[in-house]
């Protein structure tokens, strides 16, 4: 998965973060550039992190301050930053009278993930933006009923709804990964999902609100 690979690749770029530290003369500009590149990976890469620790202890903690809520912009941060960081990375080494392969590649590389992850946040927020009433569907038990009914054909149990008020509702249905699965807005990394409208899904959630109402 693209995703999967881009964390990879932000651990790669980490590494070689910190060779390029052991190698290079401690200056301000290089203590600078250091920090920019550390600070964007690891904001980048927070939605993974952040996912990890709610299986722990302090997940519990983090939950409940609702950081999920900030997925998208939080990785969006860590994209704008690496994209000036890694900018001034390859401009800088015109400047240098030998480069090397692998600091021109480390530099190329960042970009390319910077570039990916912006993707991946604009996505997100772009699904989620101006709808306060976004939720998470457990799919799995309205697949026959939908498949007979002409409801979203989705190999997953989970939908994302993006309002559940709206008709037709507009869904996504995940193909593989899924952070924040607990959540009102969960994060389906780009391009593992498919987007779509169902005017039966908008009846069905209705119906359940109605019977959830009813039975309180």
């Amino acid at each position: 998965m693209l995703y999967l690979i881009a964390i990879n690749l932000a651990g790669l770029l980490y590494i070689c973060a910190l060779r390029q530290r052991r190698s290079s003369p401690s200056t301000w500009r290089a203590w600078t550039a250091d920090r920019a590149v550390t600070i964007s990976l690891g904001l980048m890469v927070s939605p993974l992190f952040y996912e990890i620790l709610t299986i722990v202890g302090p997940g519990a903690y983090l939950l409940r301050l609702g950081l999920n809520s900030m997925y998208g912009w939080i990785t969006a941060a860590g994209a704008a930053l690496g994209l000036v960081a890694y900018s001034v990375g390859l401009f800088r080494l015109r400047q240098q009278p030998v480069i090397g392969f692998w600091v021109v590649g480390a530099n190329v590389l960042g970009l390319a993930l910077s570039i990916y992850m912006g993707i991946v946040a604009l996505k997100h927020e772009a699904f989620y933006w101006d709808a306060p009433n976004a939720g998470r569907l457990q799919y799995g038990f309205l697949k026959e009923e939908a498949a007979g009914g002409g409801g979203p054909i989705c190999a997953s149990d989970m939908l994302a709804v993006r309002d559940v008020h709206a008709s037709p509702a507009v869904y996504r249905c995940p193909h593989a990964m899924v952070l924040g699965r607990m959540t009102t807005k969960p994060l389906i990394p780009w391009p593992s999902f498919n987007d779509g409208e169902s005017a039966w899904l908008a009846q069905r959630l209705e119906d359940l609100l109605t019977e959830a109402l009813q039975a309180e």
